[in-house]
């Protein structure tokens, strides 16, 4: 120290010397040697206390090095940052920064300006619930004489997961799906996933019942609504089935072969061909006709008419001495046809409604049908049985058309589909074998034509035929299927002679 070699050097001059220096001399160096010992006690703590920020610990105050504004700071995610100044040690002295690692982290430098601006690009994932990260990226500064410092800039990030400006730190909803943090985390949704929202009991809607739409098939008479049947399913057909237009135990079982041939059901007076028939016959292109039914419903002068329109000129008829003969014919034809499925469906030849409802199934199985007396198996069908080969059957209609006496004579009984009237029956059916449908035709249970010919439509579509009354009363059985089994269309087949619209609309009410 300075003051102290002031001392040595009196020391070596002699102690005399020393003595001898006037009062005012040493009053001098006493006071100098005070002021420069209080120099140092004054500022030596001062250095000692000066802090260096933990962030930078390798950088210097040194007059040479580049001094950076702002290089510490902290942003909100996916905003602009607050200008970073690069500032030259010297006036006029220039400096640039390493664009690629600015680039980098979606910054860029102007040299004009010495400023470094942007959006800061965090390339670091997010843990699940962090919310604030403390980021440090290294730069390059080139100064105006080639010398680079590496210089180091730290950003302390807060999470925004939802870009609106506000930090998640003191956002409430923080993905912006309109559920609090807090409802989110108590309910076990994720609050940083705006797709993951949290579970709520799901109200079930008051569901208005859907109402079936309504059609209706119909003409002046039953002939006419036979061929607009036809007209509509059919755009062509090799085959047509004729049958009397006004009886119908001969053609009850008529449907089946109908399916199977793809034809049209056609009614016709016994003794004329009627004019309408010729023509949609013709329509048709058919080179095929088969009457089903004995000359007493379909006599020979029809039959020869009919053969102006067969590509062989001859017009096959099925027929037996009564309804049971015609049934085994028919039933006959149709195991040809099919090959042996064993299977047959027995109804009554002595209330038609049953054999009608139950067509549409054995017309979409291809299974013949079978007509009995209430307690007898005539001999004829009992002949088919055992010539076809049936080892399982299905009945169609209550015990009060086929008793169990005649039940247990038949082979295999699968099922019994059956209700206290006609019209309950034709909805056993439905729901036995026609489950999936969604659609439905409807005739009446009062007259047979239009339920006959609209069977093998039925079964190719796969649609029951439920039957109705004009007294809208005794149909509330086939209203309630038509709304359980949630129904999207009915269709009125024949006029509203015997299906008049308010049946209808009741039915889809």
């Amino acid at each position: 120290m300075k003051f102290l070699g002031i001392f040595n050097v009196k020391e070596r001059k002699g102690r005399n010397n020393f003595i001898g220096e006037t009062m005012t001399t040493k009053k001098l160096y006493m006071g100098i040697a005070s002021l420069l010992l209080g120099c140092i006690l004054t500022t030596g703590p001062l250095v000692a206390r000066a802090e260096i920020d933990p962030d930078f610990p390798d950088e210097t105050n040194s007059i040479d090095d580049v001094d950076i504004q702002n290089k510490k700071q902290t942003i909100v995610e996916g905003t602009q940052i607050t200008p970073i100044k690069i500032v030259p040690t010297n006036t006029g002295e220039w400096t640039k920064v390493d664009e690629m690692e600015l680039g980098l982290m979606g910054l860029r430098y102007d040299m004009s300006t010495y400023l470094i601006t942007g959006k800061y690009n965090l390339r670091e994932p997010w843990g699940k619930d962090e919310e604030v990260k403390k980021v440090f990226e290294a730069i390059k500064v080139i100064r105006h004489d080639s010398r680079v410092e590496n210089r180091r800039l730290v950003f302390i990030v807060q999470r925004d997961t939802d870009r609106d400006g506000i930090p998640d730190i003191t956002d409430t909803d923080d993905d912006n799906d309109g559920y609090t943090d807090v409802e989110e985390k108590a309910k076990g949704s994720d609050p940083k996933n705006a797709k993951s929202i949290p579970a709520t009991p799901i109200i079930p809607a008051q569901v208005q019942p859907v109402r079936p739409s309504t059609g209706r098939i119909n003409d002046k008479d039953r002939v006419g609504t036979a061929i607009n049947i036809s007209k509509k399913y059919y755009n062509k057909a090799n085959t047509v089935i004729v049958v009397r237009h006004d009886l119908f135990p001969d053609s009850m079982t008529a449907s089946v072969l109908a399916k199977l041939k793809d034809a049209p059901i056609l009614l016709n007076p016994t003794d004329k061909l009627d004019n309408r028939v010729s023509e949609e016959i013709k329509r048709l292109g058919v080179e095929e006709v088969i009457i089903v039914g004995g000359r007493d419903s379909i006599s020979e002068g029809v039959r020869e008419e009919l053969k102006a329109f067969d590509i062989d000129k001859y017009v096959e008829r099925l027929s037996g001495p009564d309804r049971y003969g015609t049934s085994e014919m028919v039933a006959r034809r149709v195991v040809a046809m099919t090959g042996k499925k064993y299977i047959a469906v027995v109804a009554s030849g002595q209330v038609f409604p049953d054999a009608l409802s139950v067509g549409t199934f054995a017309s979409r199985e291809s299974y013949p049908i079978l007509l009995v007396k209430k307690d007898l198996i005539p001999e004829r069908i009992e002949r088919a049985i055992n010539d076809l080969d049936i080892n399982r059957t299905y009945i169609a209609g209550g015990t009060n058309t086929i008793s169990k006496e005649t039940e247990a004579k038949l082979p295999g009984v699968l099922e019994r589909m059956a209700g206290n009237t006609r019209y309950e029956t034709s909805v056993a059916i439905a729901k036995s074998k026609f489950k999936d449908s969604k659609e439905a035709f409807v005739a009446s249970g009062e007259e047979f034509a239009d339920a006959l010919v609209i069977s093998p439509i039925s079964g190719k579509y796969n649609k029951p035929t439920l039957l109705v009354s004009r007294n809208i009363s005794i149909n509330s059985v086939v209203k309630k299927y038509i709304k359980e089994a949630k129904l999207t269309g009915i269709t009125a087949i024949g006029g509203e002679k015997y299906v008049p619209n308010s049946t209808i609309n009741d039915l889809a009410r």
